[in-house]
């Protein structure tokens, strides 16, 4: 009798054909296909071109054809990986696939496309008007699915304009508009005729996929041109096999059986991943094997003895991304390392940075700077070892005690172990310092708050803290963390004298005690700061999320920093489908310092209209009778689920939910599962897994309601009749609980603005434009916007709210009558069922 194979693959099990024990066939197929996306069972099917899988059936087809696509890129290699790994073990997936090694195999997906075929690069002055005309290089290629666009015309007219001049320009672009063609067109036109490398800057990674993969492989056919683009990211997104070949190495150091899976599939996935970026790896295998956790940070390009002046490894993406943008005309990156370009990278002479609406919060992340627990306990294993074994302590005593005249090299390992406990000491007290502050009232257990990985509890560390009792003890506490810092840095300071004098060299060594030097250094003068010399222009903030610690130091403004590094250097076109309030044009480009640049230098803020009939095609409604959420906060989650479930309902699911605090996902979602579940509606939630792959589940499957909060107010696109209604619980204000958004209030207020409205409020009206946009994303799609926390419409800037909806208002009524007018459109637009 059959085994009942259950539906999901992460839970199924099989018999290995003899090996012992009954095994997860999902740790298999994640080793032999380790660049998937994602391993649910229908996903790993369609990946297979195999048929929707059937219950008892599809277990053995699927690693049946997981094996003939390994063999087809080689999987004799990638036993040579795991024999290393798991040689000498009791791992009983080795020997069944060691017989299986021989047999059918299935050739390889090709690669993405890299760069266009070669052909002519001149083009002529009216390229642009060329491409986009109604008969032109753009609708001759795409015959009759084109669609004739004049808002996208006029955004490339004021991009070419722009570029022509050396000027700066801000330009909104409503969805549908086609701001990647829009800017790429007169972007390359200029950059081919000047002869000079452009760049593309996006804050998401399906943005970058969708340039490189669409966008300019399309015009470069289109026009028939020769063009070169790369992607390109800081080396701490890389995978680097040096690295990798480094800690398999080691691997004896650290043979827990979860330290192995995990390696095992770190090293298979960097040999078979398209362009070794870790941010393509997928949440399941972060969860499912939790020591990659540990190895990620060792195994990035630059670690250990990997190092771009010494690399000699074929498969290294890092060397291959630099080489490319070396040669391209297009390069796409990220705005963390636009913001932090640095010599030996190429250069460049015009950006676009698109996405722009998120360019404050990158530049944020990329200037901050921090000392925190986690950070001290990598440093500890980084120089001790792992179980206090190995580490650079151990490679420099066992280098030393082999090369003459190196008896001081030797001496080093046994400072660099010392240093290394001393800063598991630290570790601990900084825990304890933070907590203290943070919570001072608080001598329970670890914050229950943060689970899921919810936001932090943070506490500011002002002017006005200085000379208190909890900064007094703060102070105290933090003074014997410096101290052991400030020993570790300097044991790798000597250590990294002694190796530099090492015969023969030891490059991988001394790169790798360069980086724990400058590290420790770092933090050592954050924590002196903190003490001594506080900077005004930093927020300083104590950070705690469950046992882990920190203190940072954020910038109060990012504008001059933004003005330095780019918009001072070159022309910068800056752009998004949500840049703009009716209210306030200006409030983004004061944000970022583009107002910084003198008048001959910009051009004015530019909005280009939508190409959407927003006001026929989509309604909005704010229920005014709503509980207060603040005051009545379990009474307003059940009206927002109750407004949820009665437009899910005839809809038939195709319902965004989002919330304005994680907390909210879990209980909106299971009461949601309740209201649904004679509806057949599944209901997924944030906490299930990452943007990407849920979108993917909701554009699948069309009876599905999605609960997400922060991170899904943007960035989500779910096109077509698998949305077509998008409920905000409220407009999404910043805790004033928040450090960073308190300083950055307070500074508006010191600059002669009010700081409510010059920063809270157009940054939280922002965010609701991101939010209700994501339910118009093409021509065909219809639907309901709900906003349903009505406190707002009491004070001084309902107005302004209400214009940030799509079609620029909303109507205002009763829960009933709100409820009633959108199922009547969406009934009349075809879209729902009548009520039984």
């Amino acid at each position: 009798m059959d085994p009942p194979w259950p539906e999901s693959l992460g839970a199924a099990v099989w018999d290995a054909g003899g090996a012992p024990g009954r095994l997860d066939v999902l740790e298999v197929v994640e080793l032999l296909l380790p660049d998937l996306p994602d391993y649910g069972l229908a996903e790993v099917a369609a990946v297979l071109g195999l048929p929707a899988p059937e219950p008892l059936a599809a277990i053995a087809a699927i690693a049946d054809g997981a094996l003939r696509r390994a063999r087809g890129r080689g999987l004799s290699e990638d036993l040579r990986v795991l024999r290393r790994v798991y040689g000498g073990t009791d791992w009983p997936w080795l020997p069944w696939l060691e017989a299986r090694v021989e047999g059918p195999a299935d050739a390889a997906p090709p690669r993405p496309l890299t760069a266009a075929p070669s052909g002519p690069r001149e083009l002529p002055p009216d390229f642009v008007e060329r491409f986009f005309a109604p008969d032109g290089l753009l609708a001759r290629r795409l015959g009759p699915a084109h669609e004739p666009r004049p808002p996208q015309l006029e955004y490339a007219r004021a991009v070419e304009g722009a570029l022509a001049q050396g000027r700066s320009l801000v330009v909104e672009g409503p969805t549908g508009v086609g701001k990647g063609l829009g800017y790429l067109v007169p972007l390359v036109a200029w950059g081919l005729r000047e002869g000079r490398r452009v760049l593309v800057s996006t804050h998401t990674l399906a943005l970058q996929d969708q340039l490189a993969g669409q966008d300019l492989p399309l015009l470069a056919e289109a026009a028939g041109i020769g063009l070169r683009w790369a992607v390109l990211k800081g080396r701490q997104n890389y995978l680097g096999p040096a690295a990798i070949e480094a800690l398999l190495g080691e691997l004896d150091l650290y043979a827990t059986g979860e330290d192995r899976a995990a390696l095992a599939w770190l090293a298979l996935h960097a040999r078979r991943s398209a362009d070794g970026q870790v941010e393509r790896i997928p949440a399941s295998v972060r969860r499912r094997r939790r020591g990659l956790s540990w190895w990620l940070p060792r195994a990035t390009a630059g670690e250990g003895p990997c190092g771009l002046a010494r690399c000699r490894a074929p498969g290294c993406r890092l060397a291959r991304a630099l080489e490319a943008a070396g040669t391209a005309d297009v390069v796409i990156s990220n705005h963390a390392l636009t913001l932090t370009w640095h010599e030996g990278l190429p250069d460049w002479h015009a950006v676009v940075f698109d996405e722009a609406h998120a360019l404050e919060d990158a530049a944020t992340s990329a200037f901050a700077r921090e000392v925190s627990v986690e950070g001290l306990r990598e440093a500890t294993e980084r120089l001790s070892g792992r179980g206090r074994r190995g580490g650079l302590a151990g490679t420099a005593a066992h280098a030393g005690a082999g090369r003459s005249g190196s008896s001081d090299l030797a001496a080093s390992g046994g400072a660099l172990r010392a240093a290394g406990e001393g800063l598991r000491e630290a570790a601990g007290q900084l825990a304890q310092a933070v907590r203290a502050f943070v919570r001072p009232d608080d001598a329970g257990p670890e914050d229950e708050a943060a689970e899921d990985g919810g936001r932090a509890v943070e506490a500011g560390i002002g002017p006005a803290d200085r000379g208190t009792p909890a900064w007094e003890r703060l102070a105290e506490r933090l003074a014997p963390v410096g101290a052991r810092i400030a020993e570790a840095a300097g044991a790798a300071d000597a250590a990294l004298e002694a190796s530099g004098r090492a015969v023969p060299p030891l490059p991988g060594l001394v790169a790798a005690l360069t980086r724990s030097s400058r590290d420790l250094a770092a933090a050592r003068d954050l924590l002196d700061e903190i003490l001594e010399r506080p900077d005004p222009s930093s927020c300083l903030v104590a950070s705690l999320q469950g046992s882990a610690g920190a203190l940072r130091a954020l910038p109060v403004s990012v504008a001059g920093a933004i003005h330095g590094a780019v918009l001072a250097r070159v022309p910068t076109v800056l752009t998004s489908a949500t840049l703009t309030l009716r209210d306030d044009p200006d409030y983004v480009a004061r944000r970022i310092g583009f107002d910084r640049l003198p008048p001959e230098r910009r051009l004015p803020v530019l909005m280009v209209g939508s190409p959407f009939r927003l006001a026929e095609v989509s309604r909005a409604f704010v229920t005014a009778d709503a509980p207060d959420p603040n005051g009545a906060p379990e009474e307003f989650l059940g009206h927002t689920v109750v407004v949820a479930a009665r437009l899910a309902e005839p809809l038939g699911g195709r319902t965004l939910l989002l919330l304005a605090a994680r907390g909210r996902i879990r209980p909106a979602a299971e009461r949601l599962r309740e209201k649904l579940a004679r509806a057949g509606v599944e209901v997924l939630s944030q906490l299930e897994g990452s943007r990407e792959h849920l979108a993917d589940r909701m554009r699948a499957d069309r009876r599905t309601v999605l609960v997400g909060a922060r991170s899904f107010w943007e960035g989500v696109d779910i096109p077509g009749a698998a949305l077509s209604a998008v409920v905000i619980e409220r407009i999404p204000f910043e805790s004033p609980d928040v450090p960073l958004f308190r300083a950055r209030c307070d500074a508006e207020t010191a600059a002669g603005r009010n700081g409510f409205t010059g920063f809270a409020l157009p940054r939280a009206l922002l965010l609701l434009r991101q939010g209700a946009g994501r339910l118009i994303r093409r021509t065909d799609d219809r639907g309901v916007v709900f906003l349903l926390g009505s406190s707002f419409l009491r004070r001084s800037y309902a107005g302004a709210a209400l214009r940030a909806f799509p079609a620029g208002g909303a109507k205002v009524a009763d829960t009933g009558t709100c409820l009633a007018e959108a199922e009547r459109f969406l009934r009349e637009q075809g879209l729902a069922r009548e009520r039984e």
